[in-house]
């Protein structure tokens, strides 16, 4: 009993420590989120591979186009795929798609491909070389493009802007982001979703958070459905984080990040940001997975654009992430002594345990012998309850038979008396020596013979077939047309009745003895079993 109760303190101690470290974990709101993430992550290859057969898709429709038109939307659509998977493979895609628009001599698609080059050379970190691109684009493209180039500036100022150190030396970038992002806002259609999302991203760069989350829900309300809502998130996360308001943070840093991996991303923002915000309040494990996962990412897709902000967070995580091993170190010397007086007290417990089984064996074992035992006698009462009721009911049914007969055989006397008088009172004295010199025997037998041979196939029905079974198969009787029973077959009736004397036997069937003993000696010899046994198996039939 004291090594249960030990058991039971050591596990209540146990399960107090758990409790206690799920304190500091995630809230309920974005754990199921954060769980789908680990899920995206650990099944990242899927994903890609899901990816990979897309493109696969388009380049087998690139290679069977005719035209040069088919042939540059194939490449724009494989840009589409490649602009946040690879930055290298969008690069040379977007110098392709240029050649071909080149070729067909199409200013659309010529500029549409410097666009594209424009932003592939963004991703891998040539800004300059991309704001020298857009310069020089034809006033009739920046004319024609003109929405798509000032995106185009917004994003390659808002880089320079986030990854420019010192940060003095950034404001010069903010500024002209502002002045692109308020152009962009004046002249985005009234009530459209980019209206509010640049009217978002505006408020956020002139420090206005609470007017950023109030413009990214009308965004959100104007966004068409099925539409992915992970920049909308990443936004909202960015300003909440101005707010100070973490934990509404958290949970859209985690949308964004989960729309990021099932589009097999590798250029994004918002789970770096969200393995920050996970180590600041201690899920130092799972920050460490998520930084490292983004780091994977960027360097296989090449997004240098996106290195240098990720690395920053490298650092305070690898220490965060040592403090934890110092602690779990402590934490596992603990254990390790917890583990030890369980193992001891588990190991006493085992003892008594075996102890106590191996007397349940012997007890059980004790107990498996009495019930054997008990089972043969139960199986002997059985045979001899059944031997009991057969002998009952063959008494029962013979002394019905016997007094049957007897009575038959009253009636025939009283009918030879009252015939010998009748031929009396006649005066047929010749008549009545005919009668008393005929042998009764000539006159009776027979019929007491059939009679008995119908009552005992009465009470055994089957005697005959089982009587043949003790018998070689050349041996077997049969008795004739007309008859129950042969003169052997009745002498075994009667032995199977329980008269084994055959002086008995004789006399009941009005043979001599010698007769008796030839008939059955002549049928023990053609018998299967010994002796002994066939004499045993007659009485069983």
């Amino acid at each position: 009993m004291k090594c249960f109760r030990i058991l039971f303190a050591a596990l209540l101690f146990i399960f107090m420590m758990k409790t206690e470290a799920s304190a500091s974990g995630p809230s309920r709101e974005t754990d199921s989120l954060l769980r789908v993430i680990d899920r995206l992550i650990a099944n990242k290859t899927e994903t890609v591979a899901a990816k990979r057969a897309r493109i696969n898709s388009i380049n087998r429709h690139l290679i069977s186009s005719i035209s040069e038109k088919e042939r540059w939307k194939c490449l724009n659509d494989l840009f589409l795929e490649y602009r946040n998977f690879s930055m290298d493979t969008s690069l040379l895609i977007a110098r392709e798609a240029r050649k071909i628009a080149e070729y067909a001599g199409n200013d659309t698609m010529l500029w549409q491909s410097r666009l594209m080059e424009v932003e592939a050379q963004k991703g891998i970190g040539n800004y300059h070389k991309a704001l020298a691109m857009l310069d020089s684009m034809p006033a009739a493209g920046r004319n024609a493009m003109r929405d798509n180039i000032l995106n185009r500036y917004c994003s390659i100022y808002y880089s320079l802007y986030d990854n420019t150190f010192p940060r003095s030396d950034a404001e010069q970038y903010k500024k002209r982001l502002i002045c692109y992002r308020d152009t962009l806002v004046k002249e985005s259609a009234p009530g459209s979703m980019e209206r509010f999302l640049n009217l978002a991203e505006y408020y956020l760069l002139m420090d206005k958070p609470d007017a950023a989350i109030e413009a990214i829900g009308k965004a959100a309300r104007a966004l068409a459905p099925g539409s992915d809502t992970g920049v909308l998130n990443y936004v909202t996360a960015k300003a909440l984080m101005r707010l100070g308001r973490e934990e509404e943070a958290k949970l859209y840093l985690s949308r964004a990040a989960a729309s990021d991996l099932q589009l097999a991303t590798r250029k994004y923002e918002a789970l770096p940001n969200l393995a920050n915000l996970l180590n600041s309040e201690g899920d130092t494990e799972r920050a460490y997975r998520y930084i490292s996962c983004s780091l994977e990412d960027i360097m296989l897709g090449n997004a240098r654009s996106r290195l240098s902000k990720v690395s920053e967070y490298l650092p305070i995580i690898n220490d965060a992430n040592d403090n934890v091993r110092r602690s779990s170190a402590r934490g596992l010397f603990f254990s390790l002594l917890l583990t030890v007086i369980l193992l001891a007290g588990l190991a006493l417990l085992a003892i008594m345990l075996v102890r106590r089984s191996r007397r349940l064996d012997r007890e059980k074992k004790l107990l498996a012998a009495k019930n054997e035992e008990l089972e043969r006698l139960r199986h002997k009462l059985d045979s001899a309850n059944r031997k009991l009721e057969d002998a009952s009911k063959v008494k029962e049914e013979y002394i019905g038979y016997l007094f049957n007969l007897c009575s038959e055989y009253i009636g025939i006397i009283d009918n030879y008396q009252r015939q010998i008088v009748r031929k009396i009172k006649t005066g047929k004295t010749a008549d009545i020596d005919k009668i008393l010199s005929t042998p009764v025997s000539e006159t009776y037998l027979k019929p007491f013979y059939r009679k008995f041979d119908q009552i005992f196939l009465d009470i055994f029905p089957d005697f005959v077939d089982r009587f043949n079974g003790l018998l070689k198969p050349e041996y077997k009787i049969t008795p004739k047309e007309g008859e129950l029973l042969t003169p052997e077959l009745r002498i075994f009736a009667l032995v199977r009745l329980g008269i084994g004397d055959s002086t008995k036997i004789a006399s009941f069937l009005h043979y001599s003895a010698q007769t008796v003993y030839n008939y059955r000696q002549r049928i023990r010899n053609r018998s299967v079993l010994p002796r002994d046994e066939f004499k045993e198996a007659i009485k069983t039939i």
